[in-house]
């Protein structure tokens, strides 16, 4: 109609277009890989993931009931001309829940370091792991011990390690990651954040580092760290810190 809108509402011939894509475009799926690999596909110990339960503490619980009441406040809150805009949206709320089931001094950076916070036992595995995996030795192509010992390991979190909720929160999540490492004899130069490569050219350098064992500790997001990083030559672990938004990241 003269001055209305057109949106797209839903997708029509899906399977007509995978058809199309799939004469072009060489596919892969999980299937696909494990009929290639056969036994060389690395398997997953104890045949899943390992789920990390940690304790609620009386700071968190506590907590947690203000969160359900501002959540019921939120979705009860309708639009006006004073207040056009939710002062406490839903998404808010829920960031706030993140980050205090991570570490409750992203809610009162007053607190005293608990041992049993999901961060802290995060760090308790990543440090185990790197020293477990010390001495640990591949062989290059052509079958030869390479010089460099040692296994690798990734650490996903979308969540806690950012600049921007140190300044708004008060609380270095990685600074207090980075010291509990230094702290553990990890020597800092082998330890890499992507949020700190900005350039091709400095992931590419980064992930040859970790499949050579010069890096060995590899730190990012679902979005940074996910597709197209081929640093997994000599992965030992991967940590989630947090859920991300969507399964498939996982």
């Amino acid at each position: 109609a003269p001055g209305g809108t057109s949106t797209f509402s839903q997708p029509v011939n899906v399977p007509e277009l995978t058809q199309m894509f799939r004469e072009f475009a060489d596919v892969l799926t999980s299937e696909h890989l494990a009929e290639m690999l056969g036994d060389k596909r690395p398997s997953v110990k104890y045949g899943a993931r390992k789920l990390v339960i940690t304790p609620q503490v009386d700071d968190y619980m506590d907590y947690k009931k203000e969160l359900a009441a501002r959540l019921e406040k939120s979705r009860r809150w309708k639009p006006s001309r004073d207040e056009p805009n939710n002062p406490d949206p839903v998404i808010r709320i829920i960031g706030d829940g993140r980050l205090a089931a991570i570490d409750m001094r992203f809610i009162d950076p007053s607190l005293s370091s608990d041992p049993a916070s999901k961060l802290n036992v995060l760090i308790d595995g990543v440090i185990k792991s790197y020293k477990k995996g010390a001495d640990y030795t591949f062989n290059n192509k052509a079958g030869k011990e390479e010089e460099i010992k040692g296994t690798t390991q990734m650490v996903f979190s979308d969540i806690g390690f950012g600049a921007g909720v140190a300044t708004h929160r008060g609380f270095n999540a990685r600074a207090w990651f980075e010291k509990r490492l230094r702290d553990a004899g990890i020597p800092p130069n082998q330890v890499v954040f992507m949020s700190d490569l900005k350039k091709s050219d400095a992931k590419q350098k980064a992930f040859k580092d970790m499949n050579s064992g010069r890096v060995r500790i590899l730190v990012g997001s679902s979005k940074n760290m996910g597709t197209g990083v081929n640093a997994q030559q000599r992965l030992r672990a991967l940590h989630h810190l947090d859920t991300p938004w969507y399964p498939a990241d996982l």
